[in-house]
């Protein structure tokens, strides 16, 4: 009963059953960086593309200086600054990625109904003192 078993087992793509999923894990890795490419140049470059610029975001910034006489004023700066630098960047990652692989056997069919057949095979030679031969039976049930 064992060994029909592991006939039916034989028979199954076991490499593909199992590294499937792994390759299938990998791909999505990859998806998830070509995700995360995407979404950086689209925020740090204008239309995405670095040749057009990158996008920037500019305001005024009141500070406080010392003057050479020792007095405090409020001046206004013009700051521009790189939008990717301002806004924080989620890293799309995949940490752990469980895969549960069951199999079942739900019927297992025997021909009992084959025939058995045998070969049998011999060959000699023979030339210039020299003599050789090879026997081979086969047998099939």
């Amino acid at each position: 009963m064992a060994e029909e078993f592991g006939r039916s087992f034989a028979t199954l793509p076991m490499g593909q059953l199992i590294c499937g999923p792994i390759i299938a894990v990998a791909q999505g890795q990859s998806e998830l960086c070509r995700v995360y490419l995407d979404y950086l140049f689209e925020l740090a470059f204008r239309e995405g593309d670095p040749e057009k610029g990158i996008n920037s975001v500019k305001f005024k910034l009141p500070r406080q200086i010392v003057t050479p006489e020792g007095d405090t004023k409020t001046v206004e700066l013009e700051v521009e600054a790189p939008l990717l630098s301002l806004v924080p960047v989620p890293a799309f990652t995949m940490d752990e990625a469980t895969v549960q692989f069951t199999m079942e056997v739900k019927d297992i069919k025997t021909d009992k109904s084959g025939s058995a057949s045998s070969l049998d095979t011999m060959a000699k030679f023979s030339a210039w003192g020299f003599s050789s031969s090879a026997t081979s039976r086969s047998r099939h049930a």
